[in-house]
């Protein structure tokens, strides 16, 4: 606990908020708090779209005869990448517990690359932890992660390529 803080009320409604967003019905993928989820898949809009392509691409795939062509390939690797991608952003962002410092870092890392395209918040963890309390860390998160959440949909063709651009040459950084 930060040094000087003493809890406020804030903090019980804090708590409520979370557990609500917790037990909110969310999709299977992305997790995502705020989407509408299709009630028998079971995911947003935005990641049926993503499964319904990689179905696509799996059945053109199957269709060929002999030998594939390496378009459809790499479009099908790149849609099961995206498909990846909304799994690991609901592993990320699905469940927001109780936060560290180097959490919240790490997302205002990636909001300052993404936006500003420079890293602001390298090694700030121990500043980060000394002056924002447990709950305002958590509320702060969580409100960075709305952000990062819609730069990854907005972005996730990018997203995808980067990816499979690093797995093919691993020594190369994006």
């Amino acid at each position: 606990m930060a040094e000087g803080y003493c809890p406020i009320p804030f903090d019980d409604y804090v708590d409520l908020f979370f557990e609500s967003l917790n037990s909110a019905k969310a999709c299977n993928w992305c997790r995502h708090p705020n989407r509408k989820v299709l009630t028998r898949i079971g995911l947003c809009p935005h990641c049926n779209r993503i499964r319904k392509k990689v179905r696509r691409l799996e059945s053109q795939l199957s269709d060929q005869r002999g030998v594939a062509h390496p378009i459809l390939e790499f479009e099908h690797k790149r849609a099961t990448t995206k498909a990846d991608l909304c799994k690991l952003e609901g592993d990320l962002y699905g469940k927001i517990d109780s936060k560290s410092q180097l959490d919240l870092e790490h997302e205002l890392d990636k909001l300052s690359r993404w936006y500003v395209h420079k890293r602001l918040f390298s090694h700030d963890a121990s500043w980060l932890g000394s002056v924002i309390p447990p709950q305002q860390r958590r509320v702060l998160f969580y409100l960075l992660s709305l952000m990062n959440r819609e730069y990854m949909r907005l972005n996730r063709d990018e997203l995808a390529f980067q990816r499979m651009r690093s797995e093919l040459l691993p020594d190369v950084e994006p």
